[in-house]
């Protein structure tokens, strides 16, 4: 995929958001979906990423808490397929979602991914904790 028609999607993004001054969108890919930071950026051919901080794990968080973690990796919730990850600088946890640009140029994709997917996802590792 080239970076120029990932561009051109966040800027339709941009402008079906009515967002004006948007340098983190359009130039760092970093937008807040349900109160969480999304970045978005280029993925393998025909697809984006889409890195959500899910915050911290848990003060206490033990072997249980990981192995959840990755138990969920194999089972992903509703929500549709992830992986969850440790970001190795901030040690936040972080949900990872690929997406086809094929589907997010379809008339509903960015509002099934930002308004649903995505909302849906933080709601249930929120009710995970």
């Amino acid at each position: 995929m080239s970076q120029e028609r990932l561009d051109a999607l966040l800027e339709r993004l941009a402008a079906e958001l009515g967002l004006e001054d948007l340098p983190d969108l359009l130039h760092r890919g970093l937008l807040r979906v349900a109160d969480t930071d999304v970045l978005i950026t280029r993925g393998p051919e025909g697809s984006c990423r889409l890195l959500i901080d899910l915050g911290p794990p848990p003060d206490d968080a033990g072997a249980a808490f990981y192995r959840r973690m990755l138990e969920r990796n194999l089972h992903p919730p509703a929500a549709g397929p992830q992986v969850l990850s440790l970001e190795p600088r901030s040690g936040h946890v972080v949900a990872i979602i690929h997406a086809s640009l094929d589907a997010l140029e379809s008339a509903d994709g960015w509002a099934t991914l930002l308004c649903e997917r995505i909302p849906a996802l933080v709601d249930a590792w929120e009710d995970e904790l």
